[in-house]
């Protein structure tokens, strides 16, 4: 199958092949006919000369006629060819692009179908991205919701079929049943909290509060998680006042706390501080737990994705804690990364803008 490209280069090839005979034949033609309207000006008085004149008009006539056509289509073509590609690229094809044309009037044209074909081809390869994040979404959300109601399911008919008499066994079932509870509730909040940020981006609580705020939360919030495991969360805010959705903050540092505490051995350091340089208030969330592997690294913020399945879910979390944090992050137009190697901890950093936190 010819494509666009080659059927352009073997038109224009072509067509200059045509016009530089039809240009040959016009100058000869031309030529021919002023001769002859010259003789037969010079020797007007004769009466033959009026056959003359008529033969030499009727030449020039025909010859300039005949140019005009062979021009018209020769600056026609690439016009031609751009409605071809046009059409190509409402059937689908995006790939191909318009070499420049040899008529420097029908450049822009070009150009700009030819942009418009790349950014039309941009868009499709995000659309084909979209769709896959869609499907693989809808697998995980699947997959996260039925284990735990499969184990619900297993434990409610082990309990039916008798093991509900002794209050040892059964005692143990309702645990593991109110567990899995637990785990489906904690999946549909976070599924809602996340499914509300990316629906109403624009839903941003703005108010001023101390930096305090944020201290007193995690400190209360974590205490007694701290003390169960022995570890030490230290917190360094300043007295400045905040700008930003106090919710929304709360929840991306309790979070990273909660990942922290989850994560690291007992006797562990958890650090929360804050510094600023010229333009951001900088976040940093620390602790000397077992580090992320870097292969791990660059998906860590995906929706369900987890350094280790298992653990992760023994651990009690859904999976999309981080997924969050970084919508709220961007929210507040701010960014999120992270430095982490096995053994040697994690440390979060998140910077906002001054202006608006």
């Amino acid at each position: 199958m010819v494509t666009l490209s080659r059927q352009f280069e073997e038109s224009v090839t072509g067509s200059n092949k045509v016009s530089e005979g039809r240009r040959w034949l016009f100058q000869v033609g031309i030529s021919v006919g002023i001769c002859i309207l010259v003789t037969a000006l010079l020797f007007y008085s004769e009466v033959s000369n009026w056959l003359v004149l008529t033969t030499g008009l009727l030449l020039f006539a025909f010859f300039l006629f005949f140019n005009i056509y062979a021009l018209r289509n020769y600056y026609n073509l690439p016009y031609r060819l751009a409605a071809a590609r046009l059409r190509s690229m409402i059937a689908g094809n995006m790939s191909e692009s318009l070499p420049d044309p040899p008529v420097s009037e029908a450049r822009d044209l070009f150009k700009t179908i030819n942009d418009l074909s790349s950014e039309l081809q941009a868009k499709s390869r995000m659309i084909d991205k979209l769709e896959r994040m869609r499907i693989d979404f809808v697998a995980n959300v699947s997959h996260e919701l039925k284990t735990p109601l499969t184990s619900i399911k297993g434990y409610t008919e082990t309990l039916k079929g008798g093991a509900a008499l002794d209050p040892t066994v059964s005692g143990k079932f309702l645990d593991r049943i109110e567990e899995n509870t637990n785990r489906l509730i904690a999946i549909i909040s976070d599924l809602l909290v996340l499914s509300h940020i990316e629906s109403f981006p624009q839903d941003v609580n703005w108010e001023i509060f101390d930096a305090s705020q944020l201290t007193q939360k995690l400190d209360g919030t974590f205490m007694p998680n701290l003390l169960k495991k022995k570890q030490v969360l230290k917190l360094s805010f300043s007295d400045q006042k905040l700008e930003g959705d106090l919710k929304k903050l709360e929840h991306v540092f309790t979070n990273l706390v909660d990942n922290a505490n989850r994560y690291c051995p007992e006797g562990a350091t958890i650090e929360v501080k804050q510094t600023k340089d010229n333009l951001h208030w900088i976040y940093e969330v620390a602790d000397n737990g077992p580090g992320i592997p870097a292969h791990h690294q660059a998906r860590i913020f995906e929706r369900f994705y987890r350094v280790e399945t298992d653990r992760g879910r023994e651990t009690g979390g859904t999976g999309l804690g981080l997924a969050i944090v970084k919508h709220i992050v961007i929210l507040h137009d701010g960014t999120i990364r992270l430095e982490s190697g096995v053994g040697q901890g994690t440390r979060f950093f998140i910077k906002f803008p001054r202006r608006t936190l």
